[in-house]
């Protein structure tokens, strides 16, 4: 608490989620959303992605998701790889700026360069309407590398794609379910 009020974006931050989730405090998303505020103002990519969070949510603020992209921009521009990711569905579902799959794209690999295994899903379900074998490949790639890294979605996602193979019952089959239960065991509700 002296920590943020001193000024230490790292510990507004960390305030800033206390309070938001009522942990160690009474819950008060007005007290989080200045805590987060002060913090992204300081320049500090998580700070200025969760800002955008709050906008996009309307946590201890109005609803702006206009506000939450140019808060979003700042982060992705400091590298900030779930910012790069926020960004990405923002311009996939035209969240706050007109629908466009090309910057989708892009933010979505940059969030996957810098190591987002959200970012390598939702380029799985992206390049995926592709019809092309080369564009398909290359987005199983991004979901196969995703559930490697243990991300539960992924795994799940990639258990889909073998379960829905022509081959029900052989080695996609067991692939699948191998996945599904790994999915499972993190709590994801799909899996």
């Amino acid at each position: 608490s002296d920590a943020a009020e001193c000024g230490f974006p790292r510990a507004q931050i960390l305030l800033a989620y206390c309070y938001e989730e009522g942990d160690g405090v009474e819950e008060d998303g007005n007290e989080a959303f200045r805590l987060m505020q002060a913090a992204a103002w300081q320049c500090h990519p998580d700070a200025q992605r969760e800002l955008g969070r709050y906008y996009e949510y309307g946590i201890g603020v109005e609803k702006d998701d206009e506000t939450a992209v140019s808060w979003y921009k700042k982060s992705a521009s400091q590298g900030n790889a779930s910012a790069q990711c926020n960004l990405g569905f923002c311009y996939e579902d035209g969240i706050g700026v007109e629908k466009d799959l090309e910057q989708a794209l892009k933010f979505y690999r940059q969030a996957a360069e810098g190591g987002s295994c959200r970012a390598m899903t939702n380029l799985y379900s992206v390049l995926y309407r592709d019809c092309s074998h080369k564009v398909r490949k290359e987005a199983l790639e991004y979901l196969t590398k995703a559930a490697d890294m243990g991300y539960a979605p992924a795994q799940w996602r990639l258990g889909c794609y073998f379960y829905y193979r022509d081959d029900p019952n052989g080695e996609a089959a067991e692939r699948a379910v191998e996945l599904f239960r790994k999915a499972a065991a993190q709590e994801d509700p799909a899996g």
